[in-house]
């Protein structure tokens, strides 16, 4: 988010003020507050709130309407009747933009939401302010954004030059993205960091509406109290931050004094103290008692038998520690190092040696456990040469060839030139593969598959048979199915001869009773009328028509009767038909069936006849005995092929043992040396664990304990002591501090603003009476009045009868009053607006006249944005006038 630099004001001045006090830089008089401020007051009066534009949607009475103003500069009347809203436009519309406050409600009644878009200018900065309001269970909610825009003041006015001040149906946010304008909008943590932000820079609210807009309700300043009548001036001059600073002060003041109060109680200090050196003192005692560092510690003796003497009535205020308290902890804790550095070596040089004991053990297992695998290998290797026998091997070979024998034995009783010889004979007419082999085991596989052959070709006659039946069957369907096509046909050919036949005979009837009403014998010419036709046109073209229909009809059935071709369709089915009754075709499919099924019966009669000359159970036991020999001659071959590998590898085996004995020898005599090696390491060990018990017995890490509590204990000591010192100095700046803030909160409780006011206030005052001066015949007076504890603005008239109270005053003369007073005020501070809301009322035309010259010499002199609302006629005949606004309900 872009900060947005406010302009210095009284509160920030003061705060610097006060600072040069705090800080003692030196004593600041009234008279260089005065100056300071004067500088200040004349630069700020240069820096004003502008408004440039607004434009709402769905506000008051403006019900689905878009409204914008643009504030040209210049003179503007507003004629608008009661309840057109103007308020709305004018005064509550830009003041709730700006500050989010309004005396009303200014969502229409009717509409759920909202918006109001101002765009405003503040030193020298544009910005446009969006509020959207939505209704609410009990008060409207408000959504806000703030946008910085990308023009100066100047070029928008210029931009906006062309439009007028009221306009319908158009939309601020809108029209700036129309004509170029950038928009940044400015980020913010919430709906209120964003009101935060803008309160910062803006003037405050009172300020805005107090320098900028009249309005005819508004209070009166000289009819309030004295002291609410500063409040006011307070605020047009913004002189606010004056009594906010002063409350600044007052807090400050106050804490000074709560602190002075605390530092000042040293109770809880002194208890520290004692406590701090109880303990340091029981904390050397037990080092004491100890004995190992009694040599260091001893330098302290005497300080630390003293302290314990005075402990209950030492005062912090003069206490010092001596130096040899904190002396002796260097020497205490250098020996403890000493002891622990040597412990922590030991420790290191046990682990080294536990690290190696533990690879020794490592080496003597992996040792151990390979002359188990040798001597498990060697146990192998005997077992392996007790089975090489070169008996056994013949012995294999004998047994092999007893079995091949019993082989070729089964193989004489197997049929084996029956089959060959029925192979031979007959394979070509079965279609059977051609054999080589006719082995006992081949041939019962082949009368096995002759067996299969021989049920193939039986189920395939059936299914031949099948196929003879399944022909004469559909024959006879496609026969009768035939047969019902002609007879259809020809019943159809039959109905559309004599349809025929009736529109034939129905045409000659026609033509026969045309004729016959076109004959009349006429008397007077003796013979047939030759005009009847003539005569009785219309009846005679109407008997054409129904001729002509009656052709139509004649001509669309021949058409529909050459279109369905009866009689080529009848001419087909006959002669398939007769191809069916002949048996064309079927006697061909049946002849061929016939032969396959004879060809069939052949096969199956060749192999019947062989079969029954083999005995099929014998050859299958001889098969299966086969097998058997067979399988005992695989298992002989497998084991005779072990035991001659064995034999070829048994000198193998024997090197392999010589070696692997020699790896046992060399492996026994490792694992002796490598027991010794962890001996004299496990004595050194011992040792060293000696060592480690005598420095845990004297307690080393204890001592290293109360030394460090020692430390910290002393160290706190001297913070505790330190830390005194400075507070007592601290106090004494703040009883300073205190001294100058209660000069600073007596110059800003009243002498600074009774100064301000007092300088300023004849200046106003002037500036009130000039423009008096030329309505009513009474001037004014506004005087500071000093009480005991405050200020007070008091205002008196005067005039011939000399001074009086204004409450004196009818009510016209005070709505002159109030005019001026805001005229003054404007003036004075050199706004760049002015809106007056029905400030003439109660007057006699003579002071009418008046104002309205005072109204044209104001606004002759000011090159302003001026907008006036007002029902007197003269005040709306006024030549000053730039243009007159209407605003319609």
């Amino acid at each position: 988010m872009k900060e947005y630099r406010k302009e210095e004001s009284d509160f920030s001045f003061f705060l610097y003020f006060g600072v040069i006090f705090v800080d003692g830089i030196g004593t600041i008089f009234l008279q260089k507050v005065k100056i300071v401020l004067r500088v200040f007051i004349l630069r700020k009066k240069h820096k004003m709130l502008d408004l440039l534009a607004v434009s709402y949607w769905n506000i008051g009475p403006f019900r689905d309407q878009k409204k914008t103003l643009f504030f040209h500069k210049g003179k503007y009347l507003i004629k608008a009747p009661i309840g057109s809203g103007k308020s709305f436009l004018f005064f509550d519309g830009p003041s709730y933009a700006l500050y989010k406050s309004a005396s009303r409600n200014l969502l229409n009644i009717q509409s759920k939401i909202g918006m109001i878009k101002l765009i405003f200018s503040y030193n020298d900065q544009v910005f446009l302010i969006k509020r959207t309001l939505k209704k609410g269970k009990s008060k409207d909610s408000c959504a806000s954004q703030l946008f910085q825009l990308s023009e100066s003041p100047e070029v928008l006015e210029e931009k906006f030059l062309g439009k007028p001040v009221l306009q319908d149906d158009l939309d601020l946010e809108e029209y700036l993205q129309k004509i170029g304008i950038q928009m940044e909008e400015e980020s913010f943590k919430n709906e209120s960091d964003l009101q935060a932000h803008l309160d910062d820079f803006l003037p405050p609210q009172a300020v805005f509406t107090s320098t900028a807009i009249l309005l005819q309700d508004a209070k009166n300043i000289f009819e309030l109290q004295p002291a609410e009548r500063l409040e006011v001036l307070k605020n047009v001059f913004n002189l606010m931050s004056i009594d906010e600073t002063k409350e600044v002060v007052k807090e400050k003041r106050n804490e000074v004094k709560y602190q002075i109060k605390a530092y000042e109680d040293t109770s809880l200090v002194q208890e520290k103290l004692k406590n701090g050196l109880k303990t340091l003192i029981s904390t050397w005692k037990m080092i004491d008692e100890k004995g190992q560092l009694s040599a260091q510690i001893a330098p302290a003796k005497d300080v630390f038998e003293e302290l314990e003497m005075l402990v209950e009535k030492l005062g912090i205020d003069q206490f010092e520690l001596d130096e040899v308290v904190g002396g002796v902890i260097a020497p205490m804790q250098s020996v403890i190092t000493q002891h622990q550095e040597h412990y922590q070596q030991q420790k290191s040089q046990i682990s080294a040696f536990l690290t190696q004991k533990n690879d020794l053990e490592r080496q003597v297992l992996n040792a151990k456990t390979d002359i188990e695998k040798s001597e498990r290998r060697i146990a192998e290797i005997d077992r392996l040469l007790e089975k090489v026998s070169l008996e056994g091997i013949t012995q294999l070979r004998n047994e092999k060839l007893q079995l091949q024998n019993q082989q070729k034995e089964l193989e004489k009783e197997g049929f084996a030139e029956q089959i060959q010889r029925f192979w031979q004979e007959n394979g070509p007419k079965l279609d059977l593969e051609a054999r080589s082999d006719f082995g006992l085991l081949q041939n019962w596989l082949a009368v096995q598959s002759l067996i299969a052959l021989g049920k193939n070709l039986k189920s395939g006659s059936e299914l031949l048979a099948e196929q003879v039946e399944n022909l004469k069957t559909k024959a006879q369907t496609e026969q009768t199915r035939l047969q019902d096509q002609i007879k259809s046909l020809m019943e159809r050919e039959q109905f559309y001869t004599q349809q025929l036949a009736n529109l034939a005979k129905k045409i000659a009837d026609f033509d026969a009773a045309t004729e016959e009403s076109a004959h009349y014998e006429c008397q007077k010419i003796g013979a047939a009328c030759p005009f009847i036709k003539a005569i009785n046109k219309q009846h005679f073209e109407q008997r054409e028509q129904e001729k002509q229909k009656i052709l139509k009809e004649d001509s669309d059935l021949k058409a529909r009767i050459q279109a369905e071709n009866l009689a080529q369709k009848l001419q087909i089915a006959q002669q398939e038909l007769e191809k069916i009754k002949l048996g064309v075709g079927l006697t061909e499919q049946m002849q061929t069936i016939s032969s396959k099924q004879k060809e069939n019966e052949e096969k199956i009669q060749i192999l019947r006849a062989f079969l029954l000359k083999i005995d099929f159970k014998k050859l299958e036991e001889l098969a299966g005995k086969y097998k058997e020999i067979s399988e005992k001659i695989i298992a002989l071959e497998r084991e005779l092929v072990t035991q001659e590998q064995l034999a070829n590898q048994a000198q193998t085996y024997q090197q392999e043992k010589s070696q692997l004995q020699g790896m046992i020898s060399t492996q026994g005599i490792q694992i002796e040396q490598l027991m010794t090696q962890k001996s004299q390491i496990e004595e050194q060990m011992a040792v060293l664990q000696g060592q480690i018990s005598q420095y845990q017995q004297d307690n080393w890490d204890l001592q290293m304990q109360l030394v460090q509590r020692y430390e910290a204990t002393y160290q706190s000591l001297q913070t505790l002591i330190f830390d005194y010192k400075n507070l007592q100095i601290k106090i004494k700046g703040l009883v300073e501090q205190g001294k100058i803030l209660d000069n600073l909160y007596a110059i800003l409780n009243k002498e600074l603003l009774l100064f301000v006011l007092s300088e300023y206030l004849p200046i106003l005052s002037d500036v009130v009476n000039s423009y008096l001066v030329g309505v009513v015949d009474y001037q004014i007076s506004i005087r500071l009045m000093e009480t005991s504890e405050k200020l007070e603005l008091e205002t008196k008239i005067l005039d011939a009868k000399g001074e009086r109270d204004i409450k004196s005053l009818s009510g016209g003369q005070r709505a002159v009053l109030k005019l001026v007073w805001m005229l003054a005020i404007s003036s004075y501070m050199k706004t760049k607006l002015l809106f007056l809301d029905e400030t003439i009322y109660n007057l006699d035309n003579e002071t009418v006249g008046r104002v309205s010259e005072m109204l044209t010499a104001f606004v002759k002199q000011r090159d302003m944005k001026f907008y006036t609302i007002t029902h007197n006629a003269e005040i709306q005949e006024m030549k000053i006038w730039d243009d007159t606004i209407e605003v319609k309900p």
